[in-house]
């Protein structure tokens, strides 16, 4: 299935139509530089009524450097009123789990469906804390887990494949022409790549600039 691809001519537009694209009631957000650009046009103006947590994160404390939920909070939960949000929770797959199952409501058995969640993509393909090659990548049952990056700080917690794939709304944001080529390798069914399994047998929507949209050929 493949994604709808929405190319934006520069980073106003692109926090723009982002902006418009959130809704809830919850959705789960990733770090890194592309979201650190984009939250200050979220935090801009009212918000939705949607309840923000991490879609994974580093394993270090709010206070240390690298902690991608510790951004969010600064540049989007403060700024946009949404302070209390600001959860100061244990970054282990047991505690982002939990965090899950209490704020998506699901019946005895069920698999939660987290009503939105936003990915990036690393210049290897990788997504959320899922990388490739890793062992992670044939877990298709684990709600959240742990897993080990190739560069440090290395351990990280994500949400697992089968999280990503049971979301209501899956968006993804990839900026930048050094990234086009692996996208291409994403839109062209790369099975080594996270981002691709991500993405495999549902239906998502992928945001770009043009510089990205240009060096993936599209």
């Amino acid at each position: 299935m493949s994604p709808r691809i929405l190319v934006q001519r520069d980073l106003a537009a692109l926090g723009q139509a982002t902006r418009n694209r959130l809704q809830g009631p919850v959705a789960a957000l990733s770090g890194g530089s592309t979201y650190e650009t984009l939250f200050p046009y979220w935090a801009q103006g009212q918000m939705p009524s949607t309840r923000f947590i991490p879609v994974d994160e580093r394993c270090v404390g709010l206070s240390e450097p690298g902690s991608n939920w510790a951004v969010a909070i600064r540049l989007l939960l403060d700024p946009a009123g949404l302070s209390e949000q600001a959860l100061h929770w244990t970054p282990t797959a047991e505690h982002l789990g939990c965090l899950v199952r209490r704020l998506v409501p699901t019946r005895s058995g069920q698999f939660p469906s987290i009503s939105q969640i936003w990915l990036g993509m690393g210049d290897d393909g990788h997504t959320a804390s899922l990388f490739p090659g890793g062992a992670e990548l044939s877990d298709l049952n684990s709600l959240a887990l742990e897993t080990t990056a190739p560069k440090a700080p290395h351990p990280r917690v994500t949400l697992g494949l089968a999280a990503l794939r049971a979301c209501e709304d899956l968006v993804v944001v990839v900026t930048g022409s050094a990234k086009g080529p692996i996208l291409r390798r994403v839109l062209d069914n790369d099975q080594t790549l996270p981002l691709t399994l991500a993405l495999e047998g549902r239906e998502s929507t992928i945001f770009l600039d043009e510089a990205c949209a240009r060096a993936a050929g599209l």
